[in-house]
């Protein structure tokens, strides 16, 4: 997908935040895909995730590790759409920067709180403490970052601090690189635990959306096997007639009072509106919309 290619949409984010820009970033006709590509940025930037699911199905990733307002558009959240008739998922992401000073500057200890978490002693009372080559140095740094070590798995950070030693074993640390080092160390354990949880949150989702597909699909084949001389449920073709200029309906009406701006992210049904042109030509690429489509404009 080139750049040219990529779909934006605006959506209403409240009186008091601008509209909030949307570009669909990629496809994925596979779990596995897109775990990697989630994965991916999580490793490159040290990203923690917190998944959602809006009203209308779609999936909400918000960074949770950077700090800041979802809507200052400081950092980027996602919208994972489900498209049940191919199967495939497509990520939508804000605006928004991943600046990894930022980060690492939360887990500084601000000099005018100095002790808010002293439960180092957590890290100091495991086994791998006392027989580490590096101990005078973790001693001497851990109570000066800002981590909350009850909420860190232990056995994981020792993991990944000597990994992260094992690139500058000949290296003269003093105390502030040193600092650093376990900083990224934290980092990783945090993103490693992360990771496992969005894996699971993803596949819950897949899981799911494919379930309640044949839950509809069932439901409409009860519908068509329906004898169309019954009073009480038209037949199959009436129904079908009433579904689609009802959503003819709907479509008229949102391009007449929305025009390029939809009502809101958690709201805005991204998956009924895609499907809008992908029922009426299933073969084509998604990227052949035409260019008048509900809230879609190219970059």
């Amino acid at each position: 997908m080139t750049k040219s290619d990529r779909e934006i949409i605006y959506l209403y984010a409240g009186e008091n935040h601008p509209k909030v820009k949307l570009t669909r970033e990629r496809e994925f006709t596979n779990v596995r895909g897109l775990l990697e590509y989630f994965h991916g940025i999580q490793d490159t930037f040290y990203v923690e995730f917190e998944t959602s699911e809006t009203i209308t199905e779609n999936l909400k990733l918000r960074c949770t590790s950077y700090g800041g307002d979802e809507f200052d558009g400081s950092v980027p959240f996602f919208i994972l759409e489900y498209d049940e008739i191919l199967d495939s998922f497509y990520v939508w992401k804000s605006e928004g920067q991943w600046e990894l000073n930022k980060l690492i500057a939360t887990l500084y200890t601000d000099h005018s709180n100095k002790g808010s978490h002293a439960c180092g002693e957590i890290l100091r009372e495991s086994p791998e403490f006392a027989k580490h080559p590096r101990k005078k140095l973790i001693d001497l740094v851990i109570d000066k970052l800002n981590v909350d070590w009850s909420r860190i798995d232990i056995e994981e950070f020792w993991l990944q601090l000597d990994q992260v030693l094992a690139l500058d074993q000949d290296a003269k640390l003093d105390e502030f690189s040193f600092k650093s080092l376990i900083s990224v160390a934290v980092l990783k354990t945090k993103v490693k635990e992360n990771k496992r949880m969005l894996q699971q949150a993803v596949v819950q989702y897949h899981r799911l959306m494919k379930s309640k597909e044949h839950t509809e699909i069932e439901r409409e084949d009860e519908k068509r096997a329906v004898s169309p001389t019954d009073p009480e449920c038209p037949g199959p073709m009436y129904a079908f007639g009433k579904i689609n200029s009802q959503g003819d309906q709907i479509v008229a009406n949102f391009n007449r009072h929305f025009k390029l701006m939809a009502e809101d992210y958690e709201t805005f049904d991204l998956k009924n509106w895609g499907q809008i042109t992908r029922k009426s030509n299933r073969r084509k690429p998604r990227g052949s919309h035409t260019k008048n489509c509900i809230s879609k404009v190219k970059s």
